[in-house]
């Protein structure tokens, strides 16, 4: 089976390839589909076509109803985060055109299949394990990227009957955060009957637990549960008895396992299905490797299925190595801005993949438990000629924390912001129409001139920060690849840091090394340097890169202290570039894992030879 999985790599990442190339080529053309060949693959509130077109073809997902604000909320969400979806794991968005004078969403077509279309036959066993592998490769990678999918049913999986390949679509979750529990507040009537059948329990907003991968985890024992056995759970149930359900019962046994595969599958299906997260499985990867281990021909098949699992753990380290100093300032910063004193940005600068955005992650995780607003956005290249695009994406973040507020809650921060705003309302409403249903719908009114209208809005961001962010709560705005960051977003910022008002606002940013100079935007937005607080990450040194490899090789490694010098001298002490070369190293058998001695063993001279 080794060599079946090896040559899968080879096949779908030519596909996937293949597929980018012909779809940007293609897409950058279409502007409508009228004249496409339409085929629904999956209806519900946002419905999936199959549109084709010269011989070509892309998905498009569609709002059933114009009425569905919901749907369409989520088509833009997972826009926004279309950069982490890769054509290997997810049906990645590629624009947005208007359909019979309504938005719909184009997605890349890898020619799969809907999972929802292939549950009117009894699937054989085999079938359900080529199936649960390929739905569990797709969620390690969305879930080594931090995307937690929110939302997975088998209307959300597209897959390859012939092959252990599936893509996942309908993320309703950003990152695994605390705060941003997917699109769910605890209502029944906001809980669609497709995602009541293959909800976790601390998804349904009746449990005091954060939702994260291992949320994903439990819809996936769902799915496996719909395959195995033709039905749901907890089918014929009314909404809120089979979300108590979820949280209470276990599903009635309908099963006759026969065979070892089925009976193994089955014991991984009910542990994915524990009611508490620390019960089931940790990792998608873990799934992974127990299913491989399902197979009739995986007995000898230890070292490739302990490989496969290795190379999803890449990348997903919860360690931070190296920042201790960083992460203390980043919250002694947070503290000055809960208790008023901030008004200051803090650029993190360094060189690609020194792991700015890393120490951001791990800067929110510490802040679970401390009372906090958080924006984010990233800025775009190709949008640094468009006003406020990175603070648009920013503050539609922040919306969409605010979505799983109890409605009480929800209106207490209504008000504040209305009152805050007063006659500004209508302004904020016009540079950013995703505050309409927060705000309302507003006429507005220009200003004379273009130069007035200019300060004018400037003044009303300031009252809309003061708004957002409050003593004991403050605002914690972060700006991913700041030296692409638009001019306006960075008037923006300048602008709100010298009012007394934004003092519990605090700036965050990843930018690259060398991006702040004095002749560039930056030094015209800030000529004094006042308000910064600039940080510089700098490479690990090889202690921490020997740590890096600990966390990430999970087991013994023979040479552990030659292997780290040797990747050091390699890598630089550049964590991501360490991630990288290790990856490559696994898959040309540089660095193995020796069943017999239980442990992994690196060829250093090959190590030592091999070019980053």
């Amino acid at each position: 089976m080794a060599n079946d999985v090896a040559g899968l790599d080879v096949r779908d990442t030519i596909h996937d390839v293949v597929g980018e190339y012909m779809l940007s080529t293609y897409s950058e053309e279409i502007t409508s589909l009228a004249e496409a060949k339409l085929t629904l693959l999956r209806g519900s509130s946002v419905r999936l076509y199959r549109a084709e077109k010269s011989g070509v073809s892309v998905l498009a997902a569609v709002p059933a109803s114009r009425e569905t604000s919901g749907a369409l909320t989520q088509l833009r969400y997972e826009y926004d985060i279309r950069a982490e979806l890769k054509l290997g794991f997810a049906l990645r968005p590629v624009r947005f055109i208007t359909h019979d004078d309504s938005p719909a969403m184009l997605l890349q077509d890898p020619c799969g299949e809907m999972l929802s279309n292939l549950l009117d036959v009894t699937m054989p066993v085999h079938q359900v394990l080529n199936l649960a592998v390929g739905i569990s490769l797709a969620l390690a990678s969305a879930h080594a990227r931090n995307l937690v999918h929110g939302g997975l049913t088998p209307g959300s999986i597209m897959i390859h009957p012939g092959r252990r390949r599936a893509w996942l679509t309908g993320f309703r979750s950003l990152t695994i955060d605390a705060r941003n529990v997917s699109a769910v507040d605890g209502s029944v009537s906001h809980l669609g009957p497709d995602l009541l059948h293959y909800i976790a329990p601390e998804a349904t907003g009746r449990v005091n637990r954060p939702v994260d991968c291992r949320t994903d985890l439990y819809s996936l024992g769902c799915v496996l549960y719909l395959l195995l056995t033709g039905r749901v759970p907890f089918p014929g149930l009314a909404p809120a008895e089979e979300i108590h359900a979820h949280i209470a019962r276990w599903p009635p046994e309908h099963m006759e396992p026969s065979g070892a595969v089925a009976q193994r599958l089955v014991a991984i299906l009910f542990r994915l299905m524990a009611k508490e997260p620390e019960e089931r499985y940790q990792l998608a990867a873990d799934v992974v490797a127990d299913l491989l281990t399902c197979d009739a021909k995986g007995g000898s098949n230890g070292s490739s299925t302990r490989i496969l699992h290795a190379k999803s753990l890449l990348g997903t380290s919860d360690v931070l190595l190296g920042r201790d100093g960083e992460l203390e300032s980043l919250r002694k910063a947070v503290h000055e801005a809960s208790i008023g004193e901030s008004a200051r940005m803090i650029p993190l600068e360094g060189p690609a993949g020194i792991g700015k955005t890393a120490l951001i992650q791990h800067l929110r995780k510490q802040l679970r438990e401390v009372p906090h607003e958080f924006a984010m956005g990233k800025c775009e290249q190709a949008e640094g000629a468009t006003p406020y695009a990175s603070l648009t994406r920013a503050l539609r973040y922040w919306q969409r924390g605010i979505l799983g507020c109890p409605p009480h809650e929800f209106k207490l921060i209504q008000t504040r912001i209305k009152d805050a705003l007063a006659d500004d309302a209508s302004i904020i409403s016009a540079v950013f129409p995703s505050f309409t249903p927060l705000l309302g719908v507003f006429e507005h009114c220009r200003a004379v001139s273009i130069h007035a209208e200019r300060p004018r809005f400037l003044k009303a961001m300031v009252k809309l920060f003061g708004a957002l962010a409050t003593r004991g709560r403050p605002l914690i705005m972060v700006l991913d690849d700041l030296q692409w960051v638009d001019e306006g977003t960075l008037e923006v910022l300048a602008y709100a840091m010298r009012h007394s008002s934004n003092r519990c606002v605090l700036f965050l940013g990843a930018i690259r090394s060398g991006e702040m100079q004095l002749g560039n935007a930056w030094g015209l937005a800030f000529p004094n340097d006042d308000c910064l607080r600039r940080l510089s990450l700098t490479s690990l040194p090889q202690d921490d890169v020997k740590r890096l490899l600990k966390s990430l090789l999970a087991g013994d490694i023979a040479g552990i202290d030659d292997l780290a010098a040797s990747v050091h001298a390699r890598t630089g002490g550049n964590p991501l570039f360490v991630i990288q070369l290790l990856r490559s190293l696994i898959d040309e058998n540089v660095v193995d894992y020796d069943d017999a001695a239980r442990e992994w063993r690196a060829n250093l001279t090959e190590v030592a030879d091999k070019r980053r």
